[in-house]
């Protein structure tokens, strides 16, 4: 598998993540703002780019860290001598690919006048906003996975099969809190 080219494969790869961190970061928090700058511009109220940029440095800090703590503990259950700077890395390697497909999403709906707080072109739960099920299906949650399970193999040296089983696993995981989250929302309102 080592020579297959794989999307993302180069990410993940020893020789080409160690000094891009810090410009990562930076981009996945300008992008995170972009996204929400599009977002409110469907919304009626005032913007506040105060709380956007709060809430946009928040959000990615949250899901680096919760990428982080995934890896870092089956980096540590299965004994990978990979250090926490790489793991850090791969972390922010993966937000900041989830973060430019969102606002790659978020400006084609921008373009074509679909509310972004509404509907999310790739999501599921565009075609029946009702059915919980589908709404807890989504294009981001697959990429989660397949970015984890690079991760798992590039950066902490699992083998692929392990790799692969703790990548499903975590999307599949991800959908039932995606789903949970659906019911419970769908149940408030």
């Amino acid at each position: 598998m080592k020579n297959q080219n794989l999307f993302f494969k180069e990410i993940f790869t020893e020789n080409k993540i160690k000094n891009k961190w810090l410009f990562q970061l930076a981009t996945c928090l300008l992008l995170n703002i972009g996204i929400m700058i599009i977002g409110s511009t469907f919304s009626k109220s005032s913007i506040n780019y105060i709380y956007i940029l709060i809430f946009s440095l928040l959000s990615i800090s949250v899901m680096i860290f919760i990428y982080y703590i995934v890896i870092l503990i089956f980096s540590k259950i299965f004994k990978s001598d990979v250090e926490n700077k790489e793991i850090f890395i791969s972390s922010v390697s993966i937000v900041c690919i989830i973060t430019a497909v969102k606002i790659i999403v978020s400006i084609i709906q921008l373009i074509f006048s679909i509310d972004t707080n509404k509907y999310d072109l790739l999501n599921l739960g565009i075609f029946n906003d009702k059915n919980v099920l589908l709404s807890s299906i989504d294009f981001y949650t697959l990429l989660s996975g397949y970015l984890l399970t690079l991760s798992f193999y590039y950066v902490s040296k699992f083998k692929l099969s392990l790799s692969i089983i703790l990548g499903l696993t975590f999307t599949f995981l991800d959908f039932i809190f995606n789903f949970l989250f659906n019911s419970l929302n769908q149940a408030i309102m």
